[in-house]
């Protein structure tokens, strides 16, 4: 870690632009380094340390550290360090204008420096004859294992001569006994095959006649396959034409209910026999001299009329346009019998009914049901009408409830058409999302009966549309 400091001091300094920096990593390596006890390492950071100083013009604190470096080199007598130190004492004391004290340490500075060289130059001496002594054995231990070499393969190649000899003297015996058996196989071959071309003839013969009788009974079978193929071809096509025909009929018959359906069921969410009704109600505002509820309930009308016919277009919207249809529809229902009913929307937190989508006019005949059927001709004084959505067992059901005088069972005298189309309605509904569930991906329910309190006593009527998506579909 301490070479590590000082690596990275000494590269702060070389780049010059942080010298501070270069200074707290020499810090910490001379640090570790007094710890480690090496007085090298530590002369040679004060001698760092000095050179930082030297630079930022701190010459006092330079020559503080120039000296200490100067006194550990004299300690382990190292020359080098001596030598640089007595230049930079030189150098510090020059820029100070200290004259005196330069030229004595440069002098200093040349007495090491030509110290330094002659040691250099020993040093060199030496290991130029340390070196030509090694090269000089070198050579005297090639040339042993030259010799060696030469006689090692001299030895084998006398060995192999020996052996080639052995192997040839094997080879001309085996050579003969290779002679001899081939000349018995040879001659055994000769008999086997006059022979074998003998019996190979009479076979030649027999299977000529087989196949010439076999090539018939082919012909015949290949015109027997391309008359059962053209006829199982003609099959084919026939049959398809039938099923093409067949589809297109069940698509058209399918398409004529569809439009038949769409037709009902907005007569009888918008039949005359309504907006005859809803034009008296206005009218009789009026009389009364009742105009502004007359103009809400011409607003509210009208609003209802424009959603129904936009809505009819299509083949499913948003359950919230739904609900606000039906809203409407209620809003006017409450105008044109005086506030006879009260109606409430209630949706679950958590659930976005802008994307549940559903079948146009799903709800309206529930509502007009619920009113024409429960409430108007119920004696409670509290008349209400609740439409709920709510989640359950992964599916969003829209409840329409009514505390009137409740669902009366589905008797085929029940059950008869009336003048108003209600009960129209709600076979339409049921035949409606019938063909929806067939054409989309998700499931629609729809179930009517008694609503029952706790104790099981009939409260009013519940109806029920349960919406399950695809997903849940799936895993159901």
């Amino acid at each position: 870690q301490a070479m590590t400091y000082e690596y990275f001091g000494l590269c702060y300094l070389e780049e010059g632009d942080d010298l501070e920096r270069a200074k707290s990593y020499f810090q910490k390596s001379l640090d570790l380094f007094i710890s480690l006890k090496n007085i090298h390492k530590k002369a040679e950071l004060l001698s760092l340390l000095g050179n930082i100083s030297e630079r930022k013009g701190k010459y006092a604190i330079a020559l503080d550290y120039y000296k200490q470096c100067r006194s550990l080199a004299e300690d382990i007598n190292h020359k080098g360090l001596l030598m640089e130190s007595a230049r930079q004492l030189s150098a510090v004391y020059e820029m100070q204008g200290k004259t005196i004290e330069a030229l004595k340490h440069y002098k200093v500075f040349h007495q090491y420096k030509d110290s330094v060289a002659l040691i250099e130059q020993e040093t060199q001496i030496a290991a130029l004859e340390k070196r030509f002594a090694f090269e000089k054995k070198e050579s005297q231990i090639t040339l042993l294992q030259k010799d060696k070499d030469l006689q090692q393969a001299q030895l084998l190649s006398q060995e192999e001569t020996l052996e080639n000899q052995k192997l040839v003297l094997l080879l001309l015996f085996l050579g003969l006994l290779a002679i001899v058996a081939i000349a018995m196989m040879q001659y055994r071959n000769i008999s086997a095959k006059r022979k074998s071309n003998r019996l190979l003839q009479e076979q030649y013969q027999q299977i000529k006649s087989q196949r010439d009788e076999i090539s018939v009974q082919k012909d015949k079978l290949q015109e027997v396959n391309d008359e059962l193929e053209a006829t199982y071809q003609q099959l084919i096509r026939q049959q398809k034409k039938n099923e093409e025909r067949r589809v297109s009929l069940l698509e058209s018959k399918f398409e004529t209910k569809i439009q038949s359906l769409a037709l009902q069921s907005l007569e009888s969410q918008m039949n005359p026999h309504f907006l005859f009704n809803g034009m008296n109600a206005v009218r009789w505002l009026v009389i009364q001299n009742k105009n502004d509820q007359a103009k809400k309930y011409l607003e509210t009308f009208a609003n209802l009329l424009r959603l129904s016919l936009t809505n009819n277009r299509k083949k499913v919207i948003a359950l919230q346009e739904e609900l606000q249809t039906t809203s409407l529809y209620l809003d006017i229902e409450k105008l044109r019998f005086d506030c006879e009913f009260t109606f409430s929307v209630n949706i679950a937190p958590g659930i976005d009914v802008s994307k549940i989508m559903v079948p146009p006019k799903i709800l309206q005949p529930l509502a007009e049901n619920a009113i024409k059927h429960g409430l108007l001709s119920s004696r409670k004084k509290n008349k209400m009408l609740e439409i709920n959505v709510v989640e359950r067992e992964g599916a969003f059901c829209v409840e329409v409830l009514d505390n009137g005088r409740g669902f009366k069972g589905s008797s085929e005298k029940e059950n008869e058409l009336k003048s108003d189309g209600t009960h129209l309605g709600l076979k339409l509904i049921q035949e409606r999302l019938s063909i929806y569930n067939q054409q989309s991906d998700a499931l629609i329910k729809f179930e009517i009966g008694a609503d029952k309190d706790e104790q099981g006593k009939i409260r009013g009527t519940r109806a029920e549309i349960r919406i399950v998506p695809q997903g849940v579909m799936e895993i159901v």
